[in-house]
């Protein structure tokens, strides 16, 4: 079985566990949308583990990434890795600035500064996918169909 199916299966489960944990276990806290567990508030719980996750995340391809410094695309075409890069970082993080609004918030030199972080974040992560391999072993080279070849040698 592959990792990517391991890690759906393991990743399920511990959700489902967590789930009924605090859903059996639980009292209410302050807000309504949130819960303690023995103490623990549910959004503690969830903001250490996010931060964990992107923690290992980051540390894990940073270390492949050492390992296998796949430069080929962005040595081959460096403005259009660049364009992508930029919007790998700009597109997704466009979704917090639609958030603010609707959430019932202004626009704040804090809430841009956020903004900021959020692009900062997909834009290392995009990096590090790309040095890792990852997006090489995704979009590998587009070899050019055998007709051009064959035009190639008889011209």
């Amino acid at each position: 079985m592959e990792i990517f199916w391991i890690s759906i299966i393991v990743s399920s489960v511990l959700g489902i566990v967590a789930s009924v944990l605090f859903g059996v276990f639980s009292k209410r806290d302050v807000t309504a949308y949130t819960r303690t567990f023995f103490g623990v508030s549910s959004i503690e719980f969830i903001k250490s583990f996010v931060w964990g996750f992107a923690i290992f995340a980051v540390v894990t391809l940073s270390v492949i990434s050492g390992f296998v410094r796949d430069l080929d695309y962005p040595t081959a075409k460096p403005l259009n890795f660049a364009l992508e890069t930029i919007l790998a970082g700009v597109l997704p993080a466009c979704v917090f600035l639609v958030m603010i609004p609707l959430r019932g918030y202004y626009y704040t030199p804090d809430m841009l500064k956020r903004f900021g972080f959020v692009i900062l974040r997909f834009l290392v992560v995009h990096l590090l996918l790309q040095f890792s391999g990852f997006h090489s072993s995704t979009f590998p080279p587009v070899q050019p169909p055998v007709e051009t070849f064959q035009q190639l040698k008889e011209d």
